[in-house]
């Protein structure tokens, strides 16, 4: 699999999509997406209050990749991992819960154990186990009767990437017979002797 943010990402989420849905969570999250600045849009923010609790995943920021090779590069990211839940007592409950609701405290520390010191090799992804960045508070607000709360937890690795002459290659298969025909007859589209020249074992390959 070529390592790419995007395919991490898409770990990310399939790796919280199984806790949801195996019951590893004290809760049940009503959406599990990727960041599309929903906060930024407060037309929106009534059907995004409706989708919690909820999970977000996106990339923070990627640093400066350092060369590894003729075509590999080592890439440092960061990716947050949002957490979203309301309370209709107040912004403290939808912090630590109100036993509706499980609180943004919690969902964190439920993240935190689902990627911290792990990488994920079981989905197939190649990266440095996940360390923990910063935890900061996203969105604090009361609608109505509710009180929201969106905590994101900064989770950082590093995967190599291989540029795209290394990539085609790893892909291409090995050429390991070659068919050859013999025409001795002039005009006569019949092969007359055939070979099969092996150039590699297929153990080899």
């Amino acid at each position: 699999m070529d390592m790419s943010i995007a395919v991490i990402e898409d770990a990310m989420k399939a790796r919280i999509k199984a806790a949801n849905d195996a019951g590893e969570l004290a809760y049940k999250l009503r959406s599990i997406a990727t960041y599309d600045a929903e906060f930024d849009d407060l037309a929106s923010l009534a059907e995004v209050i409706r989708s919690l609790p909820a999970v977000w995943v996106v990339l923070a920021r990627a640093g400066k990749p350092e060369r590894k090779g003729a075509d590999k590069w080592l890439v440092p990211i960061t990716m947050a991992v949002m957490v979203g839940a309301r309370s209709v007592l107040n912004h403290e409950a939808a912090r630590k819960g109100d036993g509706a609701g499980p609180g943004t405290y919690r969902m964190l520390d439920d993240m935190w154990d689902l990627f911290v010191g792990q990488d994920l090799a079981s989905q197939g992804l190649r990266i440095k186990a996940f360390t923990p960045g910063e935890t900061q508070t996203i969105f604090q607000t009361r609608v109505a009767s509710q009180g929201i709360s969106v905590l994101g937890l900064e989770l950082r690795t590093e995967f190599i990437r291989a540029g795209r002459a290394t990539r085609e290659a790893a892909q291409a298969p090995d050429l390991l017979k070659v068919g050859l025909n013999y025409y001795i007859k002039p005009g006569d589209d019949v092969a007359d002797a055939t070979d099969l020249v092996t150039l590699g074992s297929e153990e080899d390959a």
